[in-house]
């Protein structure tokens, strides 16, 4: 789904009007030059699986900056920023043998914010949610590059979801926010007007996900929301004080244990919540772990920008922190692994450093390959699909640590040392007390 990347969630907001935000707000887009125009390079995810390697679907020739991603078993979706300029979505069959194809007609130049797949739809496939008031986009099955518009909005539609063959945009203007419930020939407020605005002037929604009966919904330094997923009528405001204090700018629900859950945070855009981190539940987000960070204390991300579990591999978590590249935890967020991004498919051994700019994540099943499943990341620079199953098990290994800015816990080091805390996190240059071995 469609968030804010980059360097715009980082130091120097106050140099922005309140006009050039929302603009930033509404196009979901990292501000930053585009990448070198490389040649394209058009690698098919048709014999990914078994292959273990990483292969370029898009490369910076193809699309500099990719916001969203949707896949169903057969086909992928994305939309961002072209190398050359304008915005675009794309599409590949994942049989068909070639890369991401740009979409004509109704999404032709179209800046679309959030991207959903409907698999258990016969009517419907794919749809897209336009910049500003543009509205809503589907796409049928037998059809699936040709989108028309299913109704009007008198809002920015920002995130997309779908349960029990319904439809769902929550959306947001200056004075209000809330959910739409597509009835098939119109689109009619189903709730969520319980929603606070924030002082920014507009509701922002960074992320969705669907699971455990539920719908949930992350907002803009207005955490976490919920409601049953057959209404989206009464939206229950979710966890402690903090997390409702918090941006969360991914979620993701295990499908094989929708009771399990993660939820990843990012500062908000006028700089009061300064939250980070992730925080778990294991009881359908009735209640929420202390944040901690998925990533390695020496590093450390800005952000976790994207969040997604296997399909497959129970416990399996993919977690995209921005600008620091790729994690993934096999035991439900526990302990993490910090993986290489992408490699340029070009040759050498350092890679892109677009590339370590991952903003969205999803995974699909292809219906002809059993026991397949896919992997797709996307950010500054293009997308990558690579065999979920065989991501590397012999890298570095860590366990979460604390947000020291708003946690008294101690923060773990790759040597497995303790760091002393410092007001903004861990300070790496002079570990102290090493902490016993297991």
């Amino acid at each position: 789904m469609g968030m804010l990347h980059g360097t715009t969630r980082r130091r120097h907001r106050g140099i922005l009007s309140l006009g050039a935000l929302a603009m930033l707000v509404a196009s979901s887009l990292v501000i930053a030059a585009p990448g070198p125009k490389a040649a394209a390079q058009s690698l098919s995810p048709e014999s990914t699986c078994g292959t273990g390697g990483w292969r370029r679907l898009a490369g910076v020739g193809d699309a500099s900056q990719i916001y969203a991603l949707a896949a169903s078993g057969t086909r992928l979706y994305a939309s961002g920023l072209a190398a050359g300029g304008g915005y675009a979505t794309w599409s590949t069959a994942l049989n068909a043998g070639e890369g991401l194809k740009p979409i004509g007609g109704a999404l032709a130049g179209r800046r679309v914010s959030a991207l959903m797949v409907q698999d258990d739809d016969p009517n419907w496939l794919a749809w897209a949610a336009g910049f500003g008031d543009d509205g809503v986009f589907a796409a049928a099955p037998s059809s699936p590059l040709s989108f028309g518009q299913r109704g009007s909005l008198d809002a920015w539609p920002m995130q997309l979801m779908a349960a029990r063959g319904q439809v769902f945009a929550a959306f947001a203007r200056a004075d209000a926010a809330g959910i739409y419930a597509w009835d098939g020939s119109a689109w009619t407020l189903a709730g969520g007007t319980e929603i606070p605005p924030v002082s920014t002037g507009a509701l922002a929604f960074w992320s969705s996900a669907r699971g455990n009966g539920r719908l949930w919904l992350g907002t803009e330094a207005r955490g976490l929301w919920s409601a049953d997923e057959q209404r989206a009528a009464e939206w229950t405001w979710v966890g402690d004080a903090e997390l409702r204090a918090s941006t969360v700018t991914a979620l993701a629900v295990d499908p094989l244990v929708p009771t399990r859950m993660a939820a990843g945070l990012g500062p908000s855009l006028d700089g009061r919540s300064t939250y980070l981190g992730l925080r778990r539940s294991s009881d359908g987000g009735q209640t929420w772990s202390a944040p901690a960070f998925a990533a390695d204390p020496l590093r450390g991300p800005e952000y976790l920008a994207a969040l997604s579990y296997s399909r497959v591999l129970s416990g399996t978590l993919v977690a995209a922190a921005y600008g620091h590249g790729l994690h993934v935890s096999r035991d439900g967020g526990q302990r993490w692994q910090r993986l290489l991004p992408p490699s340029d498919p070009q040759g050498g051994n350092a890679p892109a450093i677009h590339e370590n700019y991952l903003s969205a994540l999803t995974t699909a099943l292809p219906p002809d390959r059993p026991g397949c499943e896919l992997l797709f990341a996307a950010g500054r620079g293009g997308v990558w699909v690579r065999d979920l199953a065989t991501l590397p098990s012999d890298g570095q290994i860590f366990l979460p640590w604390a947000n020291q800015a708003r946690s008294a816990g101690v923060p773990l080091s790759r040597e497995n040392r303790a760091l002393p805390a410092a007001p903004n996190g861990p300070t790496p240059m002079a570990p102290s007390l090493a902490l016993p071995q297991p």
